[in-house]
């Protein structure tokens, strides 16, 4: 099977690790049959990192690891059959409060723009900061009208809104 019905096809997994289970994830995906044009890993950790450039037959790895420590990052593996361009002025901000890790990238398929973005929100951080950081680039976007996917493991329990304004202010 492939992606070729699909205007772009992303897929995103918490990989916990991609020093301790990058097998799992290729046996996983061999499993689907199902070639994705984006694979947005969240949580890569920092360990041996440059070894995985190679991984995936067909893609490209791209990557930001968290600024501190090991634990954190985000990736993305992007199909060489795109035109994908970096870009580094569209990113979510992060802080001592509210530690994130993002990657935002122009993709062009054979007839449509997209951009993609892949996040990673720390556990425990300020959410009401991460909310508006959020807004304010989600506006951005809106202005400049591009067919826009964000994945990525933003850390936030949803099912408790009711309790925490931060989580019912990051739903509204």
């Amino acid at each position: 099977m492939s992606s070729a019905h699909c205007a772009l096809s992303v897929f995103h997994l918490n990989i916990r690790s991609l020093n301790h289970n990058h097998s799992k994830l290729l046996l996983f995906l061999d499993t689907l049959q199902f070639k994705f044009d984006i694979i947005v890993l969240s949580e890569i950790w920092g360990y041996n990192i440059d070894f995985y450039q190679n991984l995936m037959d067909g893609y490209d790895l791209i990557y930001k690891l968290p600024a501190k420590g090991n634990i954190g990052g985000i990736a993305m593996y992007i199909s060489q059959d795109l035109d994908a361009l970096p870009l580094d002025k569209c990113f979510l901000s992060s802080g001592e409060r509210n530690k994130v890790e993002s990657i935002f990238v122009k993709v062009k398929t054979k007839n449509r723009v997209f951009l993609v973005g892949a996040v990673y929100r720390h556990p425990n951080g300020d959410l009401a900061e991460f909310t508006n950081n959020l807004d304010i680039l989600l506006n951005r976007l809106k202005r400049e009208k591009v067919n826009t996917v964000i994945a990525g493991d933003l850390n936030i329990n949803m099912i408790n809104f009711q309790a925490s304004a931060a989580i019912e202010s990051y739903l509204n």
